[in-house]
């Protein structure tokens, strides 16, 4: 059976266009978005931003806030391009056409002040650097800024991304028409696959000398496979005492071997034992960002992406 019945183009006919779409389908549009009349007052975790007027003018310095402003049918000025991890001019095979300025960021730097402020933002959609308040307080001198929605975590739960900027661009109604059919998909393929309830998942990147691991089920990119009935391994959670990520050493990586389906991203790193049932997916770089960075724009490539894997493990499944 395939990931995607006939139920998705069923559900396409009726509006519900794949998680892809990018102008949600509703039948009650928002009037007039450009106008607002109240002021917007969004709380992250640095604090609260207030927003007077609906930007035009936004750089998004995460993939996943990328996605969420592409999922509005806008093209974000600008947006953030992890050194290593992301293509040079900042766009994925999800996001389609469009030409942003790229911003370099890195993991443990700043990002580029110059070239953000040299793009005029009205609205700077933060990435996980802005948990310093340092790098809040430059990024909020250049343009109103929303820094990580969640203090606990590296990314923020896609539904809260769409919800927040479906506020800021005034377009609520849009917002729940997009949360509201990426729900339905992925209600269609947890019931198309019962075998997924309860099957274990660890999503690991190998380097040279350790593991990094996914650790706390809340974190978006264990919700998603939570979403579909999954459980993240529960070795995993016991090795990490609360912590969202975790790097382990090679010795400890004999504990991950019991999940039914593990995910790795190999950056020069040795292999992993495999797990009994087998069923291992390498990831290539645009596949472990989205994984690693789920939004409502990227749900779709990840589901497809993953349709052989999951349909094997269901196969096997008793």
């Amino acid at each position: 059976m395939s990931l995607f019945s006939s139920a998705r183009w069923r559900a396409a006919t009726a509006c519900f266009v794949l998680l892809s779409l990018t102008t949600a389908c509703t039948s009650s549009p928002d009037p007039e978005p450009s106008k607002r009349i109240h002021d917007v007052i969004v709380t992250h975790s640095q604090g609260e931003t207030t927003l007077s007027a609906v930007p035009q003018r936004i750089v998004a310095l995460s993939t996943s806030w990328a996605d969420t402003v592409l999922a509005f049918d806008i093209d974000p000025i600008a947006v953030g391009v992890l050194t290593g991890y992301a293509p040079a001019d900042g766009r994925f095979p999800w996001q389609g056409e469009y030409q942003p300025t790229p911003i370099a960021l890195s993991l443990l730097g700043d990002p580029d002040f110059e070239a953000i402020a040299a793009t005029s933002p009205d609205l700077i959609l933060a990435d996980f650097s802005a948990r310093n308040s340092a790098v809040y307080d430059r990024l909020s001198q250049i343009a109103p800024t929303i820094a990580p929605l969640d203090d606990s975590g590296y990314v923020d739960p896609w539904r809260e991304q769409v919800d927040v900027l479906g506020q800021i661009l005034n377009r609520p109604a849009d917002a729940d028409a997009l949360i509201a059919a990426a729900d339905t998909e992925l209600d269609e393929i947890r019931t198309s696959f019962p075998c997924l309830q309860g099957a274990s998942f660890l999503l690991a990147t190998l380097s040279t000398d350790s593991v990094g691991v996914v650790a706390d089920p809340r974190d978006p990119a264990a919700e998603l496979f939570g979403d579909l009935g999954m459980e993240l391994l529960p070795e995993v959670v016991d090795l990490a005492e609360g912590r969202t990520r975790l790097t382990v050493s090679y010795e400890q990586s004999a504990d991950l071997a019991g999940a039914d389906l593990m995910l790795v991203r190999d950056r020069g790193g040795r292999a992993l034992p495999s797990p009994p049932s087998g069923h291992t997916v390498a990831l290539d770089g645009p596949l472990a960002t989205a994984l690693s960075d789920p939004s409502v724009q990227n749900l779709d490539y990840i589901t497809e992406s993953l349709a052989p894997a999951l349909g094997a493990l269901c196969t096997t499944s008793p």
